[in-house]
């Protein structure tokens, strides 16, 4: 169940509407699932980090998945405007008539030090339909 979740939020923002707006690390977009992103990847490098931030809810008809996305970037402008294209792609998005998404955007975060970058943090649920 949660690796399912994962994939499909990697291929929800696999998108090239979001992709075009990321730098590339070794040749792929820098689209990360990791709460952190790793040491090599630069802070001028504009980014996408995801990770699962609630455990899974299986009480309900449905499975819920609530996921953090977090868009970053070197300028204000360029975080906002990978925020702005994540939430435009998948919020309420429903895929297959299965799964569901919705997705809000949070103030953004200005850098803590010369170090950091800004960051647009995304909260994200994906609802899947239970079949039992």
């Amino acid at each position: 169940m949660i690796s399912f979740a994962n994939k499909h939020i990697y291929d929800s923002l696999n998108v090239s509407t979001i992709t075009s707006l990321l730098d590339t690390y070794l040749g792929v977009p820098c689209l990360y699932f990791d709460m952190m992103l790793n040491s090599a990847i630069s802070t001028e490098l504009k980014t996408i980090n995801y990770y699962m931030y609630v455990p899974v809810n299986l009480a309900q008809e449905y499975e819920k998945y609530s996921y953090s996305i977090n868009c970053r970037a070197k300028t204000w402008g360029e975080a906002v405007a990978i925020a702005d294209a994540v939430v435009n792609s998948i919020n309420r998005v429903s895929y297959n008539s299965n799964y569901f998404l919705t997705c809000k955007s949070l103030p953004c975060q200005a850098p803590r030090d010369e170090r950091d970058n800004y960051l647009v943090p995304l909260e994200v649920t994906i609802k899947l339909k239970n079949e039992s």
